[in-house]
């Protein structure tokens, strides 16, 4: 079986590159032959000089920001009825991450024998939903919220045109996709995975010495993006309750922020002095990729409150194969977790009940930490992950045969 992979990122070290990485590694190793790949990264650092790469970057302005997207699908499918064509497209299978490009191949798709699959890796139906519940606390985020109306109409549009299967990687995504046109036998729940090679169990005393993080009091993590959309203004709401019940309680944001988020981060700076809460969080910054599992070591609860994921992000599978609680939001992480330990988008006081609840409570956070670390290894690793993936492309062959 030939695939030929299109992403908007595949040599990067985080998010969907990551994830879009470690999944084809995968599949190559199970004896798919990587016939070619479409990407749009900036920078190539090439690991099958035997492949055929094309790339479809194109450069983001404030003119283009919004449609880049569609801009790349738009070659990247162009690139895709070459590369399809020159392999002969039987016994091929297109895997889109987030491109869309069959939705753009036109007639010429027709034309073709491939099996076309694609993942969604991000959704902004959450976001969508938090707007309409929050009032904008900065002239910018006016900006940002038009550019979220628009991309989620674009990719509404988009899906609905797309030829083959799609991938949810959560339920509830799974559902939005099929209010959006999308028949059941089109849609398909696989997760992202983990590396279960660098995310595994370490000593927290020793993880929180090798970063210089206190030792003593009891850490909450978050790992994510600087954006609205990952919802640490939530977690900065909740920390006021939790500092209550636990005064030395320490929150560490991992993360970097992009040029056109910094008015957020400004915002965060200014929530966490109203509430008088300076010496309660620490802003760690973009961290390399080898850092990561011991900052997720050294936490005692790992929180994610996003309104808006593609259903599984990988930092929720990291800390569970760290042995990590994980309290997240629906939007987050309702793939990945039990009822138990999710709470509502944006709901700030669920958010802290049950941080608070973990943070003083030693046995049943051990106790949920070795399940989810149970439901990390026997679930979530790349290789089981790549094997139901494996599946889904010979039901696709099957099809298109018969």
């Amino acid at each position: 079986m030939r695939l030929v992979v299109v992403t908007p990122h595949f040599w990067s070290d985080v998010g969907v590159g990551n994830a879009v990485r470690e999944l084809t590694n995968e599949l190559v190793k199970l004896g798919v032959d990587l016939a070619g790949l479409i990407h749009a990264d900036p920078y190539v650092s090439n690991t099958y000089p035997s492949t055929p790469i094309i790339s479809v970057e194109t450069k983001e302005n404030f003119f283009t920001g919004p449609y880049r997207e569609l801009l790349i699908s738009r070659r990247a499918a162009h690139s895709l009825k070459l590369l399809v064509k020159s392999n002969h497209g039987d016994d091929c299978v297109v895997h889109s991450h987030s491109l869309y490009p069959s939705a753009l191949i036109g007639k010429g798709c027709k034309e073709m024998d491939a099996a076309f699959i694609t993942t969604v890796h991000g959704i902004n139906a959450g976001e969508i939903e938090r707007f309409r519940k929050e009032m904008p606390v900065h002239p910018q985020e006016l900006r940002y919220r038009l550019i979220h109306y628009m991309v989620f109409s674009e990719r509404r549009a988009l899906i609905r045109r797309s030829r083959g299967h799609f991938i949810a990687q959560s339920h509830e995504n799974a559902s939005v996709f099929m209010r959006m046109g999308l028949s059941r036998s089109r849609v398909h729940v696989i997760p992202n995975g983990v590396n279960l090679n660098s995310y595994k169990p370490y000593d927290s005393y020793e993880a929180r010495k090798k970063l210089k993080l206190p030792t003593e009091k009891p850490l909450v993590l978050t790992i994510c993006a600087i954006e609205p959309r990952k919802g640490v203004h939530t977690l900065i709401r909740a920390a006021r309750t939790i500092v209550d019940e636990e005064p030395e309680a320490y929150f560490v944001i991992v993360g970097g922020v992009k040029k056109a988020h910094r008015w957020y981060l400004a915002h965060l700076k200014q929530l966490i002095s109203r509430f008088h809460l300076k010496k309660h969080f620490m802003f760690a910054g973009f961290v390399p990729k080898e850092d990561l599992p011991f900052y997720i070591n050294s936490a005692d609860v790992f929180a994610l409150a996003s309104s808006a994921e593609g259903g599984t992000p990988l930092v929720v599978s990291q800390a569970m194969a760290c042995k990590r609680i994980v309290i997240a939001t629906q939007n987050a992480a309702a793939g990945y977790l039990p009822p138990s330990l999710i709470v509502q988008n944006g709901n700030s006081e669920d958010l802290a009940q049950k941080i608070s609840f973990y943070l003083s409570n030693t046995k049943d956070r051990k106790l949920v930490g070795e399940e989810l670390y149970e439901k990390a290894v026997n679930e979530l690793s790349w290789a089981n992950i790549a094997e139901k993936t494996l599946d889904l492309y010979r039901k696709a062959m099957g099809d298109c045969s018969a």
